[in-house]
């Protein structure tokens, strides 16, 4: 069953986005070329508290058992 509703793209077109989505993804430092009409939403990744909180509480305790020796 083929799609009824198919779309065609150029090839400039793929290589354009293509360009685009490396820029955007990479970010080389010494690009100054934004990706061509491309849009979207940047997200951050942040550690959760908790498990940050766990890290620092593991770390503390290695600490002290290498002290207490």
């Amino acid at each position: 069953m083929e799609p009824s509703d198919s779309t065609t793209y150029t090839e400039a077109a793929l290589v354009a986005a293509m360009e685009a989505l490396l820029i955007e993804g990479l970010e080389p430092p010494q690009n100054r070329k934004r990706g061509d009409d491309f849009s979207g939403v940047e997200y951050l990744q942040v550690e959760d508290p908790k498990i940050k909180d766990q890290k620092m509480s593991q770390i503390l305790d290695e600490m002290k058992s290498k002290l207490g020796k």
